[in-house]
């Protein structure tokens, strides 16, 4: 199989009456391989019909849903280039990406129709509207498409070097930039996601499923290809539930779940835990944020040795993994310190870690991480400067910061752009976000760089509470304050601590995987 559409053309030939796809989003439905490949082809061969050809741009605006899977497949059979729209952004950044990326079709889910009336005024390249669920007045209908477009499959010739997916990065550092990824991009990290979980029989043994909860339009989507492409069952919902989430992994004797360590810590908290029966569940898979030691171990004591992890980016896909064995709570220093560890490359990867001169590194010493590997983006879209700044040769130079140790395990030090530098000496918040995260009445921390005439930056933190905490330091938040800054010192280098620290009364803002926005915390503090 060398490109998306090979992947439901080939099981609806093989393993027709397989269940491949199970949605809870707007109701519940079922599909079979053999019906889901003929949805497929019937949406693919209907787009077409309306006047949209092979290398068209169409963006799309919905929940997360099976449709949103058939649209990726039938897309890539008819050569036609999804742009995935991220759903919490401002209208005037969805129209940004609307117009930057060309796009000649938008479809939306129902919930964005006031939405799609403010874009409209300013979408003039849009030739042509869907809607998924309902029907709306001057749009063609999902299901009408579906219904009324031929079974065959679409004659349309499309190469594994091929743009398949157009997108759009979260824009934490600045504008998103339009991530140009071809068909042998995503198959290459698919196949190597695959064979790195080999042993472990996560994905390829008898009655695989996964549960996909974090957005289809975000490079998350990895577990359905996977999944998909070795042929097992994907089950959909709109959007992360506890109670849900945990019905239906009982309820379909779920194997597999990726989710962000935000969930996990929700997860592992939710008051009827145990009511629930989770022994299906092979794997538990995390990535898109650090996940703070202390929560993972309490993760670990609670759902077992489960759980691994994957470190990657939209310009590539998972370029690491640390799967459970590596997973360690009681044994060697050594294995015990793999915990904090990003894991070791993916076999379809080569890493380096280098200075500013691009040269290797010593052992231990933090430089940036750069990738070689078939995974890489094509480019940037219509940003050819910023695609020659990251891609040199066959280096993708990622922008985050790292250390291999002896045994090839690399830590994150973090992204370049949130370094700090504090008087001559450089902080890097991820170390310091950890420390935090095991005080007792932490639930949620950032560390950012703040302007200082003193030293150049400042460390400064932002904490959310743990409700509890939160009410019994009412009118004491200064004696807290003291309390963390003590505990860091007690973990950390003095020049490492933060100098100041605010509370936030709410949850930090995060990208809609949950990674905390750290820029927007800087920007706050720039005002």
């Amino acid at each position: 199989m060398y490109v998306l559409g090979d992947i439901p053309r080939r099981w609806s030939k093989f393993s027709p009456a397989e269940v491949c796809m199970v949605c809870y989003s707007y109701g519940e439905v079922r599909y079979k391989w053999r019906e889901f490949n003929e949805r497929i082809n019937r949406l693919a061969n209907s787009l077409m019909t309306m006047g949209l050809t092979k290398g068209d741009h169409v963006a799309v605006l919905m929940e997360n849903c099976h449709r949103y899977v058939e649209l990726y497949y039938a897309m890539a059979k008819a050569g036609i280039i999804p742009v995935p729209l991220n759903l919490r952004l401002h209208p005037k950044e969805l129209q940004y990406i609307i117009v930057h990326s060309d796009s000649v079709g938008l479809i939306i889910g129902p919930e964005f129709k006031d939405t799609l009336a403010t874009l409209k005024p300013g979408l003039e390249k849009i030739k042509y509207y869907i809607s998924t669920v309902e029907r709306f007045d001057g749009m063609k209908c999902y299901e009408d498409l579906v219904g009324t477009g031929s079974v065959e499959e679409p004659e349309i010739d499309v190469d594994e070097n091929d743009t398949a997916l157009l997108i759009y990065t979260g824009g934490t550092t600045g504008l998103p930039k339009g991530v140009v990824l071809t068909h042998r991009n995503l198959i290459t990290w698919v196949m190597g996601g695959l064979l790195t979980n080999l042993k472990s029989q996560t994905f390829s043994s008898s009655g695989s499923s996964t549960l996909f909860i974090l957005p289809a339009f975000h490079i998350s989507l990895w577990p359905i290809l996977m999944l998909h492409y070795a042929g097992d069952k994907v089950v959909m919902i709109k959007r992360p539930d506890m109670r849900m989430i945990l019905e239906i992994i009982e309820k379909e004797k779920i194997t597999h779940m990726n989710a962000v360590p935000t969930v996990y810590f929700w997860l592992v908290n939710y008051p009827d835990l145990k009511k629930y029966d989770l022994s299906s569940i092979r794997s538990f898979s995390y990535a898109g944020a650090p996940f703070p030691t202390a929560i993972l171990r309490q993760c670990i004591e609670t759902f077992g040795p489960i759980f691994s992890q994957g470190y990657g980016a939209t310009e590539g896909g998972p370029w690491t993994t640390l799967p459970a064995k590596d997973h360690v709570l009681d044994g060697s220093e050594e294995e015990v310190k793999r915990l904090k560890s990003a894991g070791r490359p993916s076999l379809v990867c080569q890493i380096r870690i280098v200075d500013e001169k691009g040269r290797d590194v010593k052992l231990g010493e933090i430089g940036e991480i750069i990738i070689k590997s078939k995974t890489t983006m094509k480019e940037y879209w219509k940003d050819p400067e910023k695609t020659k700044e990251v891609k040199r040769g066959d280096w993708y130079y990622t922008g985050d910061m790292g250390t291999f140790d002896e045994d090839g395990y690399i830590y994150l030090a973090d992204r370049a752009a949130d370094m700090i530098k504090s008087g001559g000496e450089r902080v890097y918040p991820t170390e310091v976000e950890n420390i935090l995260y095991t005080h007792p009445a932490v639930s949620e921390a950032a560390v950012i760089g703040v302007p200082d005439p003193e030293w150049g930056e400042r460390v400064q933190a932002v904490i959310y509470l743990k409700p509890e905490y939160s009410d019994e330091y009412k009118g004491k938040e200064d004696s807290l304050k003291n309390e963390l800054v003590d505990f860091c010192r007690q973990n950390l280098t003095r020049y490492k601590c933060p100098k100041t620290i605010d509370f936030s009364p709410e949850p930090l803002p995060k990208t809609a995987i949950g990674k905390v926005l750290r820029k927007e915390l800087r920007d706050k503090y720039k005002k």
